[in-house]
């Protein structure tokens, strides 16, 4: 892809050198272009996955890029992407949340042993995609089988012939009466699938004007000149029945766009038949929005043709548009540009073709531009056993966002298109061009301004800790208030907000990986006189929300028979490795385990442990030895605690802890409360209160519902030493009910104004095992079954281009591709394939 700009451009014809914004209409569309790209572009997702054949039980590791739609470098929009594993029903099997940071995040999905054997899709996308009125989201096809299942899958029965679907798509949009132009036909199957047929086209006095064909993929053109007056229809024979369809209606007056791609160079000519010619049309070019060609044409005459060179035009789809004096969009024509002068050439080198088993490889990346500078890249790389098998509408990072990111997925298996242009690759592409449209936005909408319109979904910096208060006896009675929200570990946070006039807040964007314990505190904005007005239910929104797009948001379809999937499975089963034991297994040595049964203290204060930060506490008392059937408060339960002293009446108590350390005056909760005016040096005003080990105030403590509580911890002196100053006056540790019994995210939490709950953070990738067999372990004993070899999905080359790793093969032979992926510094997409052996007598 070029990096210097698109405007070197050779007219063949006089045209005026009138500025396209100079014309008040014109300068509308320069600017909405200008403001999309700006302001309003796109982002595009790439995965490069490890393999597209799966194993029950097997990882699916992959990478994603996260890039510009335009530039293809690193987005300044989103952080956060979503990946996602579906079934053939679009269900949702697993999810991950992950962080990019600059413009890439790692991860892995264990395909549950559950899973019917079949096709799969893998979606991924940021939140920030789904404001376009037709997101065009990655996906890619996976076939998961279980290859220890060794009954055949029955073929389903070939469906009959039905009709195919035929389409056709004048050149430019539209047919004009007396002119010629170019006719685009495009036939499918039901499914979707491209198929070759032929046929003929004739007017309504059923004579012959001409015959058609499309090919294998299902795409052909012929070239039409409509006549004033005549209507046309077209026939196509099936199994021996004729199948009749429509051709679009010619206009009586109007423009047609013509346009031919050779190369080195665009050839374009307009044509029309209204009678003041082609004066004040303006005809303007872009390639992702960037504009790179705009000329008014000044010209009466009928026709207007220019060449465009294209060595200084980046790759990817360029789209044409020819408005009307009026700036009235009448014609569109996309073409794929491919200049050999803007490619990345990325080698992959290997110290040998052929390897013994458990031996070690060492692979070589050099990454340069077309006159052998060295370019700066993030790239991946997969090592993975062949198979005989490929899924159909296959695509590489390359071709993806070069192409069907642009257009919406297609039947063709465009990484091949892209590799090793030549004259009939060119033809199906442009064939590709006739009968696709520009997806990214509509020209009327932009210049009505539907395209900057209010995000529905703005682009994600982290995590957001979002929900809404409520009032506590009726949740769906919104109730504004101020809200606070404690995070006591990594990140360590505590902040205050107010709501709106619906409830709702928002605490973020965090960055935390795992997940994370959080105490969530509500009051009212405005109290009421009664008590129960002024008690708040929290409702916490879920971190991971699961989008079901609807059927009119999907990318296109990428279409395989049900016969074809069948097929697939089964030569997959039969080409698998016939392991003696499978990869899932290890044999196990017979052990006899001896253990003392543990009492129901034992395990209950085990369950403590795991969530409580000190050892053990001086007190600790349950609800169900409690005194206080009928307690008004907390205070009352610790009442007959030895070493706990309570003050005052309710609701005003207070408790004093004795045997702990002070260290002056002051509330270890914060403020005054509770003060004891006769306190004097170093005896205590009061200690320090926690709710499920999050700092609460006295207020708090005061109110809480005594039903609601698990078990009672008290620390004095030492004990409490853990909390520093803060526990120096002793430490009231209350926990709430089924603590001991559940830790679910987001759990209901029945008293009022307070919750309690655990946040899920972004996915952590796992690392993926590699084995060193020059270093001699029990491990390696057993037999190395991996398809998958090696993932290395973090590769950066130095200033001179290149990068090294290296992995050892396993004990499967046969051959193994590695495939490397990414984008250069520059943004230039990369994809290459380079293949070995393993041989068993090598």
């Amino acid at each position: 892809m070029g990096r210097n700009g698109f405007f070197f451009i050779f007219i063949m014809f006089l045209v005026s050198s009138v500025d396209a914004q100079e014309n008040p209409r014109f300068k509308n569309i320069i600017n909405k272009l200008s403001s999309y790209t700006t302001k309003h572009g796109p982002e595009k997702v790439y995965a490069h996955i490890d393999k597209e054949f799966y194993n029950q039980g097997d990882t699916i590791w992959f990478k994603i890029y996260l890039v510009d739609g335009i530039s293809h470098l690193s987005s300044d929009k989103s952080n956060v992407v979503y990946v996602e594993l579906l079934d053939s029903e679009d269900n949702i099997v697993v999810q991950r949340k992950l962080f990019v940071e600059d413009m890439d995040a790692n991860g892995d999905i264990v395909i549950p042993e559950t899973l019917k054997d079949g096709k799969y899709k893998l979606r991924a996308y940021s939140k920030y995609m789904l404001n376009e009125n037709e997101p065009i989201l990655f996906s890619k096809h996976i076939l998961i089988a279980n290859i220890e299942n060794d009954s055949e899958i029955k073929n389903v029965s070939p469906k009959a012939q039905e009709k195919p679907i035929v389409q056709f798509f004048p050149e430019g949009g539209n047919l004009v009466s007396g002119i010629n132009t170019n006719l685009a036909i495009k036939t499918t199957n039901t499914e979707g699938v491209g198929i070759p047929i032929k046929g003929k086209i004739l007017n309504q006095n059923n004579k012959v004007i001409s015959l058609f064909e499309s090919s294998d993929y299902g795409l052909g053109s012929l070239s039409f000149k409509p006549e004033l007056g005549e209507t046309y229809y077209a026939y196509v024979t099936v199994d021996g029945k004729e199948h009749e369809f429509s051709i679009p209606i010619p206009l009586k007056e109007g423009y047609v766009l013509n346009a031919k791609n050779n190369g080195e160079h665009l050839l374009l000519k307009i044509s029309t038949n209204h009678k003041i010619g082609l004066k004040g049309a303006l005809l303007i070019g872009h390639l992702r929005g960037q504009t790179f060609f705009k000329r008014i044409l000044e010209s009466n005459e009928a026709t207007y043709s220019v060449k465009i060179l294209t060595e200084n035009i980046e790759d990817g789809v360029a789209h044409f548009t020819l408005f009307t004096p009026e700036a009235e969009p009448v014609c569109e024509r996309l073409l794929f540009i491919n200049h050999p002068k803007n490619d990345a050439v990325l080698s992959v080198k290997t110290n040998s073709k052929t390897y013994a088993f458990r031996e070690k490889i060492e692979v070589e990346l050099d990454l340069k531009d077309k006159e052998g500078n060295p370019l700066y890249g993030n790239l991946s790389s997969s090592i993975s056993r062949n198979t005989n098998q490929s899924l159909r509408q296959n695509t590489n990072i390359t071709s993806w966002l070069l192409l069907n990111s642009e257009i919406g997925n297609t039947f063709l298996d465009t990484d091949q298109l892209l590799k090793d242009i030549n004259t009939s690759k060119k033809h199906l592409l442009d064939l590709l061009m006739l009968t696709n449209g520009w997806r990214r936005f509509v020209w009327k909408e932009l210049l009505k301004n539907k395209v900057s319109k209010e995000l529905s979904y703005k682009p994600e910096k982290g995590l957001m800790i979002t929900g809404k208060t409520t009032s506590f006896t009726n949740k769906y009675n919104s109730k504004a208030s101020s809200v606070t929200l404690s995070i006591f570990e990594d990140p360590f946070f505590q902040g205050e907000n107010s709501t709106n006039l619906q409830g709702q807040f928002s605490f973020g964007p965090f960055i935390f990986y795992d997940t994370i314990n959080a105490f969530v505190e509500a009051k009212p904005l405005k109290h009421s006189r009664k008590t129960k007005d002024n008690e708040l239910a929290i409702q916490l929104d879920r971190t991971y929300q699961k989008i079901q797009l609807k059927e009119k948001f999907l990318p296109k379809n990428e279409q395989s028979t049900k016969e074809e999937e069948v097929q697939l499975l089964n030569e997959y089963r039969q080409s698998a490795p016939q392991f003696e034991l499978s990869s899932k297994i290890t044999r196990l040595k017979e052990v006899t385990v001896k253990a003392k049964k543990k009492t129901r203290k034992e395990i209950i204060d085990e369950k403590i442990r795991k969530f409580t930060i000190y050892a053990s506490p001086d007190n600790r008392v349950f609800k169900d030895s409690m005194f206080g059937i009928g307690a008004l408060n907390i205070f009352d339960l610790l009442i007959n605690v030895p070493g706990i002293r309570v003050i005052g009446y309710f609701p005003n108590q207070e408790i004093q802890v004795r045997n702990a350390y002070s260290v002056g005056g002051g509330n270890a909760n914060g403020g005054d409360e509770g003060t004891d005016e006769s306190n004097t040096g170093s005896e205590r005003k009061g200690p320090l209160y926690l709710l499920d080990g999050f700092q609460v105030s006295l207020a708090l403590i005061q109110t809480f519902n005594p039903a609601e509580v698990e078990f009672i911890d008290v620390l004095k002196g030492p004990s409490a030493a853990i909390y520093g100053v803060r526990g120096s006056n002793g430490v009231i540790a209350v926990y709430t009910r089924g603590r001991l019994n559940t830790n679910l995210e987001n759990e209901e939490n029945e008293q009022p104004d307070v919750l309690s709950v655990k946040i899920n953070g972004f996915y952590k990738a796992r690392e993926f095992f590699s084995p060193n067999y020059r270093i001699s372990k029990p491990a390696h004993k057993q037999k190395d079954y991996r398809t998958t070899l090696h993932w290395e999905p973090n590769i950066e080359t130095n200033n001179e281009g290149k990068s090294t790793f290296d992995f050892f093969t396993g004990d499967i032979p046969g051959a193994y591709t590695i495939t490397t992926e990414g984008i250069s510094f520059d943004g230039r997409p990369v994809s290459v394939s380079h293949s070995f052996k393993v041989d068993i007598g090598f």
